[in-house]
């Protein structure tokens, strides 16, 4: 009984590792596909306002 739990314990994690390497694969052609950014996201991040605004703020909400 406990050789049976060994096996399947042993399977489980082939099936696991199997299925960690099918996704990393996928993750890496995904990326690979991808658009890069507009050149203003990379520069600036996303909650870039202006760059002429005196108050330098993180967040565009509720700007005022």
């Amino acid at each position: 009984m406990v050789i049976k739990r060994i096996e399947l314990c042993i399977e489980m994690v082939k099936i696991a590792t199997e299925l960690v390497v099918v996704v990393a694969d996928a993750v890496r052609v995904f990326l690979i596909n991808t658009s890069p950014p507009p050149p203003a996201l990379l520069r600036h991040g996303p909650y870039y306002y202006s760059a002429s605004s005196s108050q330098h703020s993180a967040y565009i909400i509720g700007y005022v």
